[in-house]
């Protein structure tokens, strides 16, 4: 008999780090496939905590960022909860707020009021979505809420 396998799997500064019995350390980090989107990898590394201990279990708070907002209606149009063509108007609009973020934000307001609007129109389309669906469209208000709000 060979003995082998994964005592543990980490989560930490966007790669997986897999104490394997047989080898030792694994470190994988992910690439995007039709599976997992450049967003989702991209803000899944910013919901680290700054120490690394995860026995502590520590809640992540995802923050208010264009990125996290992406990977969310990337979710959302993988599991066809949102159609494509509400998906790239939230992605244009995600898009214009991240751009208004890195760059002068002479165009903030505009912007900020358009991330609102989209914000408050986000409801599942069919009232008998899952939780998960549920709590992806209400993350994904919120992000966009807390976008606008640095907008202004």
């Amino acid at each position: 008999m060979i003995l082998g396998g994964y005592w543990s799997a980490y989560w930490f500064d966007g790669q997986i780090f897999g104490t394997e019995i047989a080898r030792g350390l694994d470190v994988i980090a992910l690439t995007p496939s039709e599976f997992l989107s450049a967003a989702e990898i991209a803000a899944a590394s910013l919901g680290g905590a700054s120490v690394f201990n995860p026995q502590q279990q520590r809640r992540w708070i995802w923050p208010a960022e264009p990125v996290v907002a992406q990977a969310y209606v990337d979710q959302l149009a993988r599991s066809a909860a949102i159609d494509g063509e509400r998906a790239q108007r939230l992605t244009a609009a995600i898009q214009r707020a991240a751009a208004a973020l890195d760059g002068p934000r002479r165009t903030g307001a505009a912007i900020a009021a358009e991330l609102e609007r989209l914000a408050g129109a986000l409801e599942p389309v069919e009232q008998t979505a899952g939780a998960t669906t549920r709590s992806r469209f209400a993350a994904l208000g919120s992000t966009l809420s807390g976008i606008a709000a640095r907008l202004r």
